[in-house]
């Protein structure tokens, strides 16, 4: 199966899939530790991918949230995309 993503590197948006495929909520701080501090980037990547990533505020601390991976895409959603970059080969299109 092709990677969803489109470089062999580990990009942010693999990064950040990686640390929230736990379903578990993480602080800003983490994310901006391991992922990048533009992590914002690469959630809105995934957000337009699919998949569902939610945000809380942080009970203590007040310019932090906690994130947490919901749901994945379901497969049909993504072969769907997929098809849809085929018929338009575009790169400049990422609506999917």
């Amino acid at each position: 199966m092709r990677s969803l993503f489109r470089t062999t590197a580990a990009t942010r948006a693999q990064r950040l899939l990686r640390i929230l495929r736990d379903h578990n909520w993480h602080p800003t701080s983490e994310l901006v530790r391991k992922v990048s501090h533009t992590f914002g980037g690469a959630k809105f990547h995934l957000l337009r991918r699919g998949y569902d990533i939610r945000r809380a505020r942080h009970p203590r601390k007040v310019n932090e949230h906690l994130y947490r991976l919901e749901r994945e895409p379901d497969e049909r959603a993504l072969m769907q995309c997929r098809r849809a970059r085929r018929r338009h080969s575009l790169d400049s299109i990422d609506h999917c």
